[in-house]
């Protein structure tokens, strides 16, 4: 929280209600798709993708959205922010 703004929100990339994945078109990798870098993009609506066809657990979500970071050789701090992200749910 900031005492000038109030509550810091991250805005996320994509998010899913169970059957529909919705895109944010104010987040930074959608704006990096826009102009072209759709590896930027991709990692995040596989991770949404996989909570529509498995479910909502966390920690294979975010294997799946590293898993894709990785095979489309997407930039490093893209893949530690991811990396970090998904340490809160390895141990659940």
């Amino acid at each position: 929280m900031t005492p000038e703004r109030g509550p810091t929100i991250k805005l996320v990339d994509a998010f899913t209600d169970g059957s529909t994945i919705f895109v944010n078109i104010r987040s930074e990798k959608y704006k990096r798709a826009a102009k072209g870098d759709a590896i930027a993009l991709a990692p995040a609506i596989a991770h949404e993708a996989w909570h529509v066809t498995r479910g909502f657990a966390e920690a294979p979500a975010y294997a799946e959205q590293l898993r894709v970071l990785r095979a489309l050789g997407a930039k490093k701090n893209d893949v530690r922010s991811v990396e970090r992200a998904a340490t809160q749910f390895k141990s659940r």
